[in-house]
């Protein structure tokens, strides 16, 4: 904020409101015009201000907020219950202008999420602070989120912990007739017990594995199809992505083949990782090998991503990315290689960056698993 000129920063994103202050607005989660406000001043003998609905204020008792003035637009009664009538206001806007105006800020240099705030609210916002400058603060916390700390690696290994054994859960029901919506609900169940929830289950039956999208249906397994599963859990707001395969039977050759190239192209991506790597030098090594073996028509636009409150977050590894990694970056490495009619091969794992190479969260899948 000190290098952007900020004086305050009005944070609306709810990922984001959630990463400052450890806020889960569920107002947010069941109604699109929702909004919740995160204001931090960039003075830090000033108090902190969030805005959330009066219905949530019970969820400070088993999430407590870091922040020191908190705003609850709205009225919500239950008897018996602490009003904090003091902290009441009309609505969310209200709440915002009243954190702005107690922090002296109406005619200083206001920072917004400009990439992510309604349009409304910005006119609003001016038109309430003729004075105050606005500046598009949307990158602050984007560029914050790539860089972890001990804590949010912790949650992205919890996760990636159990989306593994999530996939091995399915691997083991895999039998013929059995439907790619029946191995959904196996993985959801799995992973839960494991204390996280399911963000997304992707899977495909043969042909169906190389839509790059390929969400369950009733389609049932016949033997000697490939089983493609890119999914991803959540621990704690923090996410993860891996993809694995399986054939129920023996895998064909080509099947074979295509799986060992991708394998191939990822760990050569894998092991040029490092503090100080440039992307766009990592992604020219991974994607030389599948030619040299032979698949001249294998093309990607990018071989991984970042992840952490989002499964594909900043830095995007791409030809055209200059960025040099740094230490403490969490990556998804993958590979894809789609093949229409006959499934996706798509190996990604996740992994940290060090100074020296990388210490990986999930354990690569060598070969196809045959069931």
């Amino acid at each position: 904020m000190g290098e952007e000129g900020i004086d305050v920063l009005i944070i609306n994103l709810p990922k984001h409101v959630y990463y400052a202050s450890n806020f889960h607005s569920f107002d947010c989660l069941i109604a699109s015009d929702a909004q919740t406000f995160a204001v931090i001043p960039s003075r830090d003998d000033r108090e902190k201000y969030l805005v959330a609905s009066h219905s949530e204020r019970f969820m400070f008792i088993d999430f407590p907020t870091p922040f020191e003035r908190v705003l609850l637009p709205g009225f919500f009664y239950v008897k018996g219950a602490e009003e904090f009538s003091e902290r009441i206001v009309s609505g969310s806007i209200d709440g915002l202008a009243r954190a702005v105006e107690e922090l002296g800020c109406q005619s200083r240099t206001i920072g917004i999420e400009e990439r992510y705030l309604p349009v409304s609210t910005h006119k609003w916002l001016q038109e309430r602070f003729p004075r105050a400058q606005f500046t598009d603060a949307s990158d602050i916390l984007v560029k914050l989120r790539m860089i972890k700390n001990s804590e949010e690696i912790a949650r992205l290994k919890k996760a990636a912990d159990s989306l593994e054994k999530g996939i091995q859960g399915v691997f083991n029901s895999l039998k013929e007739g059995i439907t790619e919506r029946a191995l959904d609900r196996i993985f959801r169940e799995t992973v839960n017990t494991e204390g996280t929830d399911t963000l997304y289950f992707e899977v495909g039956f043969s042909g169906r594995g190389a839509y790059g999208v390929s969400m369950p249906t009733d389609r049932a397994l016949k033997e000697g199809e490939l089983v493609r599963i890119d999914a991803s859990t959540s621990y704690k707001g923090y996410v993860s992505d891996i993809g694995r395969f399986a054939v129920l039977g023996k895998a064909s050759k080509e099947i074979k083949d295509y799986y060992n190239i991708t394998f191939s192209t990822e760990q050569a991506a894998i092991k040029e990782v490092k503090a100080g790597a440039r992307i766009c030098d990592i992604f020219n090594k991974a994607v030389a090998i599948p030619p040299k073996a032979g698949y001249t028509d294998y093309r990607r636009h990018h071989v991984g991503h970042g992840i952490g409150l989002d499964a594909h977050e900043p830095p995007i590894l791409s030809p055209k990315n200059e960025m040099p990694l740094e230490k403490n970056m969490v990556l998804c490495v993958e590979t894809p290689y789609y093949v229409w009619g006959l499934g996706g091969f798509a190996p990604e794992d996740m992994l940290v960056v060090t100074e020296e190479g990388c210490d990986l969260l999930t354990t690569p899948q060598k070969e196809i698993i045959e069931v």
